[in-house]
């Protein structure tokens, strides 16, 4: 029987002390027919060099280039250029496992689902926590209650690089407008634009959240929009199933992700940034008088301390009492790490 091309998408930036590793482990993988797309999204380091020798040297890798317009950018371009039926996403600094491609095409094509995602292991400061999805192969539907409800609680579409996905159906790009989320709100429109995703209890991916550098500080402060997005996104998905209970533990969830999401993403790093900075201030403050963030907030049933502490200066819309809060948390954490 002949194998269908897969295409893996790598997208690049300022990895130099990374993509190399990166690069051997997708020529490791176990599965034929595939191409590795290496996009270098204006890097200033070594990493485009690197990435034309290996084009040059191996005819599976073929590499572009162009000027620094972000990971969602580099990935519509890798889309665009790739010949595979299959399609899936690496990060430049994580470490595909050789099995990945060959057990996500064969649970794909075994189940007949639209998608496949395969569980992970996020590596940081030499520590490895291990996601699981399932702990067995099983088929999610868009249209079933338990299975969406089921998607909401392990956030099976919260991230793109544990996925395989079927070229002809990607009928949304992904944005290039938003700094964060992107990978997020891609994942739930393709669901959504589908109709199912199969599990692979199999570990696959090896995520090393310790060398991340997309996304700094200052960019990350102003990706409120990119969360925002992904409300509505999960919103519109959360909203078909009829249970009304599961259908409001869903949205209970949702709306958690939307509160931490901007905490961590946005409101811990604008402390670290300093809150005397007017770009910190101008930023937090865009977010907390924001109608809908207001409204979200305000929906969060069963909230812990802490929760309740910051939302109540939120809903106050006080960044001065929202600043104590975020400087006395960091202290806390300084003095008992």
């Amino acid at each position: 029987m002949v194998k269908s091309l897969v295409s893996i998408v790598v997208p690049v930036y300022q990895c130099e002390t990374s993509i190399k590793r990166t690069i051997k482990a997708l020529l490791a993988q176990t599965y034929r027919p595939l191409e590795i797309i290496l996009v270098d999204d204006g890097s200033t380091d070594m990493s485009g060099i690197i990435c034309d020798f290996y084009a040059e040297k191996y005819k599976e890798i073929r590499a572009f280039h162009q000027r620094h317009q972000g990971v969602s950018a580099a990935r519509n371009l890798g889309i665009r250029e790739a010949n595979g039926k299959y399609i899936q996403f690496t990060d430049a600094d994580d470490e595909p496992m050789p099995k990945l491609i060959e057990e996500l095409v064969k649970t794909l094509e075994a189940k007949q689902a639209d998608m496949a995602v395969c569980n992970y292991e996020i590596i940081e400061a030499n520590q490895i926590r291990k996601e699981c999805l399932s702990k067995e192969h099983k088929v999610l539907y868009r249209n079933r209650d338990d299975d969406v409800y089921f998607i909401f609680q392990k956030n099976v579409l919260s991230v793109t690089w544990n996925k395989l996905y079927q070229k002809d159906k990607i009928r949304h790009l992904y944005d290039e407008t938003l700094i964060l989320c992107e990978d997020s709100v891609f994942c739930t429109r393709y669901f959504m634009d589908n109709h199912s995703v199969a599990l692979c209890p199999c570990i696959l991916y090896k995520y090393h959240n310790e060398t991340k550098k997309c996304n700094p500080r200052i960019q990350r402060i102003f990706g409120y929009p990119g969360i925002k997005k992904y409300l509505y996104c999960n919103w519109k998905l959360a909203g078909n199933i009829k249970d009304r209970v599961k259908r409001e533990n869903c949205f209970q969830h949702i709306y958690k992700v939307f509160f931490y999401g901007v905490y961590t993403y946005i409101f811990e790093e604008a402390g670290r940034l300093g809150y005397k900075n007017p770009i910190a201030k101008y930023a937090v403050n865009t977010v907390i008088k924001d109608k809908l963030y207001q409204k979200v907030i305000r929906k969060i049933k069963h909230a812990n301390m802490k929760e309740r502490l910051y939302r109540f200066a939120c809903v106050q819309q006080s960044f001065d009492l929202l600043s104590v809060e975020l400087y006395v948390r960091e202290k806390l954490l300084f003095l008992f790490r």
